[in-house]
């Protein structure tokens, strides 16, 4: 996916509303496992495989923070 969004400039798929899908956006824009993206955040692997399969969210303040990260490597929109 990286090199489909550096092909055309941009990032075909939509963002989503949800927090598991600019989590899911994030992660597969970046070309990252579970493993890997949770290593950049910060959190387990199983953690982030709940945010994305069950939609649960960390609290107000880990989630502001998440989005955050994700803003400033310009993938959560």
């Amino acid at each position: 996916m990286p090199k489909l969004i550096e092909f055309l400039g941009y990032n075909p798929v939509p963002l989503g509303t949800s927090f598991a899908d600019r989590i899911r956006h994030s992660r597969r824009a970046l070309g990252l496992n579970l493993v890997e993206f949770a290593a950049l955040i910060g959190v387990p692997a199983n953690t982030i495989h709940c945010w994305e399969q069950r939609g649960t969210q960390p609290g107000n303040r880990r989630m502001e923070r998440v989005l955050a990260l994700l803003e400033r490597l310009c993938l959560a929109g």
